[in-house]
């Protein structure tokens, strides 16, 4: 049987908390962490290198604040024709971030204590952080058009063909960008 609640624990139960906005909880930042993720994911089956890492893309993990990564949204992770491994931390923003001022504070607040953590995951002069902001996608539609046609030639021997007989995967991806 469950002890009745004291007159304390009634109160903070009851009490008003701050009102969360539409956004905050809608989700959208993690739309567009899956539009990075599936723009990855295409890069890694056409074997394109990682962005700015380099090497070929094997591992795409999402939130790994528990890793030890500041910037913790996506983390790529790229093998080296040398046998090293490197990875790309990214932090995805759902709305414009970046201004005329610069980088927002933020993450340059978060940027310098990943890089200052010296007992951190992330290795100096190998890995890499990177924000990712929606706002002007232009740029990712081109990028994910062109992996999209490598891909479908990959798979069909390099014949052309209608869009219909494409992967509905790779349709799809056309379409969430």
């Amino acid at each position: 049987m469950a002890k009745p609640r004291t007159s304390k624990a009634r109160e903070i139960a009851t009490r008003k908390r701050p009102a969360t906005t539409l956004r905050s909880t809608s989700g959208a930042g993690f739309d567009f962490e899956d539009q990075i993720s599936a723009w990855l994911q295409v890069k890694m089956l056409v074997g394109e290198p990682a962005p700015a890492v380099g090497g070929r893309i094997t591992k795409i993990q999402a939130q790994v604040s528990a890793l030890g990564w500041q910037i913790e949204d996506l983390l790529v992770t790229a093998a080296h024709d040398d046998g090293t491994e490197a990875r790309l931390a990214i932090s995805a923003k759902g709305n414009q971030q970046v201004s005329a001022s610069g980088l927002p504070a933020g993450f340059i607040e978060l940027a310098w204590k990943q890089w200052r953590d010296a007992a951190g995951p992330m290795v100096r002069g190998k890995d890499g952080l990177a924000l990712g902001q929606a706002g002007r996608s232009s740029g990712l539609r081109s990028e994910l058009a062109g992996s999209e046609e490598r891909l479908f030639r990959q798979r069909h021997g390099g014949r052309g063909g209608p869009d219909a007989a494409r992967p509905q995967a790779v349709s799809d991806l056309r379409q969430c960008t």
